[in-house]
């Protein structure tokens, strides 16, 4: 069970005490009529630093800050702060506020919980995240988020934003970052792990998993499986949860994915995602395996363009799935409701054959993506100070 002082640092475990430790924050944007999509993190650790980091895409361009910064050792409840960029709790489990102040943009931040946090040691089979890490704990919860957001730099110098969307949150106390990154960097086709998180009007849908178990060390059936769904009723474990996803032709590039996640109820829900319709018009072959006619129709990236102004999109972004010519309808199965998500752009919340429901989705792995290959290839400023990292 998450407990209020969970919120802040915890103390390294005795037999970690030779390694690296510490508390991971990650918090997370997605306003599409602002044309603002990030995440925050935070890595506050026992070795007397703290990484400090705001990775966002504004108007479709990039903009990465980091910094490496001096940090106590023992465990303390904050602000925790580089000078710049600022990660305070206002109201344990309930409401956090983040602020930054940096050359090329700025913003403040709040963060309320729409629903309860999930403890992540009551997945259906306890922590997941555990056969990869120590972890002391983790949490989750989706968030509304609203504030300023101020642009201060390129064709749109000057802008002050509303920031008005759903959000997420997770927060670990584990040695996960401890391993040291090779030296080379490798890109090989790995299948990992998944973690959607799917935010809906009335809910909010979160599963991890892997792809190939196997690839692990583990027997195929014996994955490991997190997550919940969460409303104003409470938070429930899900039962079990999968994805299948489609490869570019390199075999190493997702261009599409497909979850199958069983709902406390028992009941399976479908969720697609991608850049790719779901058509049977191509043959592409699948993670693991032989060929599927599955099939993606390809078609043109709906990219923000980047003298985008807010609210430009509004219509577009609003309209009934109905009028879409290409709606994935045929995803919605006949267990009743199913979610198909665009990362970057869209979800719809389908019911059958009715209409569809707009909403939204978090883009979680292309952002951590992001992070992880800047952590890992050093790209993060070693300075005392804050600085933009470019």
């Amino acid at each position: 069970m998450v407990r209020p002082e969970d919120e802040y640092r915890h103390a390294c475990p005795p037999e970690e005490a030779g390694g690296l430790w510490g508390d991971t924050l990650w918090v997370s944007v997605v306003d599409r009529e602002a044309n603002i999509f990030g995440c925050n993190h935070f890595h506050l650790t026992n070795k007397g630093f703290g990484r400090f980091e705001a990775l966002y895409i504004i108007d479709g361009v990039q903009q990465l800050y980091g910094n490496k910064y001096p940090l106590g050792v023992e465990p303390d409840r904050g602000p925790y702060t580089d000078g710049r960029l600022t990660y305070t709790v206002v109201k344990p489990l309930e409401e956090i506020r983040i602020a930054f102040d940096g050359p090329r943009f700025g913003f403040d931040l709040r963060f309320v919980g729409r629903f309860p946090v999930f403890d992540y040691a009551d997945s259906i089979n306890g922590n997941p995240l555990a056969k990869f890490h120590n972890y002391g704990g983790h949490f989750e919860q989706g968030m509304h988020c609203t504030g300023t957001f101020e642009i201060r730099g390129g064709p749109r110098k000057g802008e002050t934003r509303r920031i008005d969307s759903f959000a997420h949150r997770d927060h670990s106390w584990s040695t996960r970052f401890a391993e040291e990154p090779p030296w080379e960097p490798q890109l090989g086709a790995l299948a990992g792990h998944f973690w959607p998180s799917i935010q809906l009007p009335d809910k909010h849908i979160n599963a991890f998993g892997v792809i190939r178990p196997e690839g692990f060390g583990l027997p195929p059936d014996k994955g490991p499986v997190g997550g919940f769904v969460a409303s104003t009723e409470g938070v429930k474990p899900i039962l079990h949860a999968t994805c299948e996803f489609l490869a570019e032709d390199d075999q190493r590039t997702a261009a599409a994915f497909r979850y199958a996640i069983t709902m406390p109820d028992g009941k399976v829900r479908s969720a697609a995602g991608g850049s790719a319709s779901w058509r049977r018009s191509r043959t592409r072959r699948r993670s693991g395996g032989s060929s599927a006619t599955w099939g993606c129709r390809r078609r043109s990236r709906r990219r923000c363009p980047r003298d985008h102004r807010p609210g430009a999109s509004r219509r577009r972004s609003t309209e009934s799935a109905s009028r879409v010519p290409d709606a994935p309808r045929e995803v919605a199965g006949r267990e009743g409701r199913a979610v198909v998500v665009r990362p970057g752009h869209r979800i719809w919340a389908c019911r059958g054959r009715g209409r569809c429901l707009a909403g939204d989705v978090l883009a979680r792995c292309p952002l951590t993506a992001a992070l992880y290959a800047a952590y890992c290839a050093g790209a993060l400023a070693e300075s005392s100070h804050a600085r933009d990292v470019r």
